[in-house]
């Protein structure tokens, strides 16, 4: 991991040394000094430096010993972005009094500025054994933790920077880099969804793609959002915002979003592909339509648009539209495996199996190491009354991929729909790739859902209720993991819960239970719509 420290004194740190100075320093013996200083300060904070440079050297020249004189001046060339000469001031007043806060603060902040880490490391803990608290000083310390990846080191310091955490969000954001990399993401997100709404736009907008790296996309819209009105780049933050905002399910926020870029000039096909997801999501079946026809307009080469596009027919059982789309990508890029699956997809949701199984052979021959032309294959064998040839095929892949979840989940389904019985090596072979399956990918329920059944088959019932009760609870609404389940409590004698369960899905339709195929393959158009 590689980091860069801050490449300038920020207003916020500038500031903060000023209010130091005030408040370390003695009283003004006489009200024409009072003044000179009180002057210098309010120019420097009001982003005038060299008019505080101007006042400052004659009387330096008068007074070459005036060590308060000497930090602001150093403060004010550190602020007009020459570090190496305000450096030269801070060390002449640090000569006058080696441990002076504010100078040793002034020059340990411009070190880290110029990389002299090693320097500044050294002046921020003579700074900390003085002023045990300072907050300047840990912040400091722990940018220079951070950049060394003593992540536990950084947060220790980050902790202790009290009001640099509020005034600085550059500091905030290496704070919750610190807790990400310490696999700490709630913590991380709620230090960047405490972004101060007056940070620099940069930050707001490191925060929105932190948090959106966190699954935090509400928040992360939210930094986008602040970032908008001045980043340099309007299309880039606006894009992640609509994207946060689809992420996080605000669609119609993210259509109205969309659109604004639109009018705004921007033509680009990925700005329609994810308008057209807005759209879809928002009810606008129509548009969404169009957005995609017009992305494919525009960049007739990007596959992506084409497989979205079939897939939303797909969803929508408009087949024929979507063979003609397939035709049209494959035209552009005949060598398009993924296009090829999905037209397959398409040919057996009409039931042309034979028209299927030979895109998905063509798939496969052009992308050996995608799983999905295989598992679709395999489903269309099944389909077709060839769970034999299934099994042959997947064990195939997963002879050549043995980390390979899909494959090992769809051997699985491939040997029990071949025929298994309790105890056989086809049944034994099937569990041992389901277990595999579900190590390598735990979020599928129907993964887990027929590794429950088939232990039940085996009569391991502990085991096949923990699989049966993880699939349930990752998708509520398996009614076949519902009914298992029922049947998993009846073998154990609990009559009361296997009745519940059995109420449950007493209403289930038969054509659910029997469309296996359609809708896994459903599932393959989805996943693979997703593979950007």
């Amino acid at each position: 991991m590689t980091t860069e420290f801050l490449p300038r004194v920020t207003k916020a740190g500038i500031i903060y040394l000023l209010f130091c100075f005030w408040t370390t320093g003695a009283l003004f013996a006489a009200d024409d000094s009072k003044t000179i200083y009180e002057q210098v300060a309010a120019s420097i904070q009001a982003g005038h430096p060299e008019a505080a440079i101007t006042r400052l050297e004659p009387w330096i020249k008068l007074h070459p010993d005036d060590l308060r004189a000497l930090t602001l001046m150093g403060m004010g060339i550190s602020a007009s972005g020459k570090f190496a000469d305000a450096n030269s001031y801070f060390e002449r007043a640090l000569g006058i009094r080696p441990v002076y806060p504010p100078a040793l603060k002034g020059l340990a902040m411009n070190e880290m500025a110029l990389k002299q880490y090693d320097a500044a490391q050294a002046h921020f803990e003579k700074l900390l054994a003085a002023s045990p608290g300072d907050p300047v000083a840990h912040a400091g310390l722990g940018e220079i933790a951070f950049a060394h990846e003593d992540f536990a080191g950084a947060i220790r310091h980050f902790e202790q920077a009290g009001p640099l955490l509020r005034e600085d969000g550059r500091v905030l954001l290496d704070y919750a880099r610190a807790r990400i990399a310490l696999k700490q993401p709630d913590k991380a997100a709620a230090l960047l969804g405490g972004m101060p709404d007056n940070a620099d736009t940069q930050a707001h907008f490191e925060a929105g793609v932190l948090l959106a790296s966190l699954k935090s996309y509400r928040p992360a819209a939210h930094q986008f959002e602040l970032a908008l009105p001045g980043y340099p780049d309007q299309y880039v933050a606006g894009f992640n915002l609509i994207l946060a905002r689809v992420k996080s399910q605000e669609y119609r926020s993210a259509v109205a979003e969309g659109e604004r870029l639109l009018a705004a000039g921007h033509q680009k096909a990925e700005l329609y592909n994810l308008l057209a997801e807005a759209y879809e999501k928002a009810g606008d079946t129509k548009r969404a339509y169009d957005s995609l026809r017009l992305a494919t307009k525009l960049e007739p080469s990007a596959e992506a648009n084409y497989i979205d596009l079939i897939s939303l027919c797909i969803d929508h059982k408009n087949y024929d539209l979507a063979s003609e789309i397939g035709a049209v990508g494959l035209t552009r890029l005949p060598s398009s495996g993924r296009i090829h699956v999905q037209l397959g997809v398409v040919f057996a949701m009409k039931e042309q199996f034979e028209k299927a199984q030979k895109e998905f052979e063509i798939a496969e021959k052009l992308a050996p190491g995608r799983s999905l032309p295989y598992v679709a294959l395999a489903l269309v064998l099944m389909q077709m009354n060839r769970a034999g040839d299934a099994v042959q095929k997947l064990r195939e892949r997963v002879h050549q991929s043995p980390d390979d979840y899909l494959a090992l989940w769809y051997l699985g389904e491939a040997l029990n729909r071949n025929g298994t019985t309790p105890g056989s090596p086809e049944q034994k072979e099937a569990v041992a790739a389901l277990q595999r399956s579900v190590q390598l990918n735990p979020d599928i329920s129907q993964s887990h859902e027929l590794l429950g059944k088939l232990l039940y088959r085996e009569d391991r019932l502990d085991e096949a209720a923990s699989e049966l009760e993880l699939a349930i609870r990752l998708e509520p609404e398996n009614e076949a993991a519902i009914y298992q389940l029922a049947q998993v409590y009846k073998k154990r004698g609990n009559a009361v819960r296997a009745k519940e369960l059995f109420s449950k899905v007493s209403k289930m339709k038969t054509e659910e239970r029997e469309n296996f195929a359609s809708r896994r393959l459903q599932q393959i158009v989805r996943a693979d719509s997703q593979t950007q």
